[in-house]
C-alpha cells in the first residue's frame, strides 16, 4: 500500500494562495497582479535587511497580511459587468476548501450585507453556503437560521432548485441532530419537488444525503451499496465531491466488516484530497484509515495519519471531528497498552460529546471503552459501558447497531 505523504501546512498555504492569484489573474487587469508582485519584491529585501524575528513568524505574519491586501485591493478595482461580488465569493469557497473557514465566513458575510433584500436568489445562495461553514463549525442553532432563511429567500423567488437545495441542508443538519424523522421529512420534499430530474446534480446530493443518513443508524451495506452507485454517476466528476463519496464509502464499507477494501479507498480518498488538496476531506480521511491501521496494529502509519487528521481539525475549530479523534487516541493507547491514557482520551471524547450531542460517537466511545473494560477484566465496567452504547443506539432508533450491541450484552450473562 502506497504511504501518503504528510502534507505541511506551509505547502498548503502556498497553493491557497496560487488558487486566488490564478483567479484573480483571469478576471483583473494585469496592474493588480504586477502591484502585489512588487510588494513581495519589497518585502523580500525588507526581510533580508531589517527582519530580526525568525521566518515562522514573518510566514504568520505575511500570510494573513497578503490575504487582507488582495481582499482590500480588490475591493477598489473596477471590474466589468458587476464581477465584483462573484469573484469574492469564489475567493471565499477557495477559503472554504482550504480550511480556512473564518476568512470565507466573513468574505460571504459582508457580501450579505451587501445584496439589495430583493435580489431573493442571490441571498437565498449566500444564506446556504454561510449555513454550511456554521455546520463545519458544530454551530448548529447558527446553521439552523441561516437555512431557513435561505429556505425562505428561495421560496419568495419561486426558485424550486435553491429550495431543494435548502430542504437538502436541512435535513442533513436534522440528521445531525439526531431529528432522524425531520430530516426524512426535509429529503421527502426535496424528492417530490425534483419530479423527474432525480438524475440530475441536486438528485445526486439527495441519494448522497440519504447514504449518510443510512450509515449514521447503521445501515452500512445499504449506504455503502448507494455510495458505489453514486460513484459512477456522471455528476460525481467534481474532485472534491468523488473524494467525499469515496471517504463515506470507505467508513461505510469498514462498517461491514471489509477492511481491505476500506483501506483502498480511503488510501484513494486521502491521496486525492492532498493532491487537490482539500484540508477538511484530509483530515475526515485520515481519521477513518488511522482507526483501521492502529486496530491492526500499524502503530506508526496509523499514528501519523491520527496526527494529521488531529492537527486540521484543531485548526477548523471542529469540536466535532476533534471529539471523535480523541476516540481513535484512545484506540491507540489501548492496544499499545496504555490503559489509563486510553480512559483518559475516551472520557474526553465522551464529554466533547455529550456537550454536543452526537450520539452515534457517545455510541462508539462507549463500545471502544467496554473493550478496554474487557481487557481489564472488569466485566461490571464492560457491561456498563456496553448498556451504555446500546442505550445511545437506540435512541438513534439505529436497528444493526442495536442488534449487535445486545448480543454482545447476551454473552455476558
Amino acid at each position: 500500500m502506497t504511504q501518503i505523504p504528510i502534507s505541511e501546512n506551509s505547502h498548503l498555504s502556498m497553493v491557497f494562495f496560487e488558487r486566488i492569484l490564478d483567479l484573480l489573474s483571469s478576471e483583473v487587469a494585469p496592474e493588480f497582479i504586477d502591484r502585489y508582485t512588487s510588494l513581495k519584491q519589497q518585502r523580500e529585501q525588507f526581510l533580508q535587511d531589517h527582519w530580526t524575528a525568525g521566518p515562522d513568524d514573518s510566514a504568520v505574519i505575511y500570510r494573513e497580511v497578503d490575504f487582507e491586501y488582495l481582499i482590500a485591493s480588490l475591493r477598489k478595482q473596477q471590474t466589468s459587468n458587476g464581477a465584483l461580488p462573484r469573484i469574492q465569493q469564489q475567493i471565499a469557497e477557495i477559503c472554504l476548501q482550504f480550511g480556512e473557514l473564518q476568512k470565507g465566513y466573513d468574505l460571504l458575510f459582508h457580501l450579505h450585507s451587501t445584496v439589495p433584500e430583493t435580489n431573493k436568489t442571490r441571498r437565498g445562495n449566500l444564506c446556504l453556503l454561510l449555513g454550511r461553514v456554521e455546520a463545519h463549525r458544530n454551530q448548529w442553532a447558527a446553521a439552523q437560521r441561516w437555512f431557513e432563511e435561505s429556505l425562505q429567500h428561495f421560496s419568495q423567488a419561486e426558485d424550486t432548485a435553491g429550495v431543494i437545495s435548502a430542504h437538502l441542508d436541512l435535513g442533513t443538519l436534522s440528521a445531525q441532530l439526531w431529528d432522524i424523522a425531520q430530516a426524512r421529512t426535509h429529503f421527502s420534499q426535496a424528492q417530490d419537488l425534483l419530479g423527474d430530474q432525480q438524475d440530475g446534480v441536486l438528485g445526486l446530493k439527495l441519494q448522497n444525503n440519504l447514504a449518510i443518513m443510512e450509515g449514521m443508524i447503521g445501515e452500512a451495506a445499504q449506504a455503502a451499496d448507494r455510495f458505489a452507485t453514486l460513484l459512477t454517476h456522471p455528476h460525481a466528476e467534481a474532485p472534491d465531491y468523488r473524494i467525499h463519496l469515496l471517504i463515506n464509502q470507505g467508513i461505510a464499507i469498514k462498517e461491514t466488516g471489509d477492511t481491505d477494501k476500506a483501506l483502498e479507498l480511503l488510501t484513494q480518498a486521502v491521496e486525492e484530497a492532498i493532491a487537490l488538496p482539500a484540508t477538511r476531506l484530509i483530515g475526515l480521511g485520515s481519521l477513518a484509515l488511522s482507526e483501521i491501521m492502529l486496530k491492526q496494529h500499524k502503530f506508526d502509519t496509523g499514528q501519523e495519519h491520527l496526527v494529521r487528521a488531529f492537527k486540521i481539525f484543531s485548526r477548523l475549530h471542529d469540536r466535532s471531528s476533534l471529539a471523535d479523534s480523541y476516540r481513535v487516541f484512545g484506540i491507540l493507547h489501548r492496544e499499545t497498552g496504555y490503559l489509563d491514557l486510553a480512559a483518559a482520551k475516551f472520557d474526553i471524547s465522551v464529554a466533547m460529546n455529550t456537550e454536543s450531542g452526537d450520539l452515534l460517537t457517545l455510541s462508539e466511545t462507549y463500545y471502544e471503552y467496554s473493550l478496554l473494560a474487557k481487557r481489564q477484566k472488569d466485566a461490571a465496567k464492560q457491561r456498563e459501558y456496553l448498556e451504555k452504547s446500546l442505550e445511545y443506539a437506540e435512541q438513534m432508533a439505529a436497528a444493526p447497531r442495536i442488534r449487535k450491541l445486545r448480543e454482545e450484552l447476551d454473552q455476558l450473562l
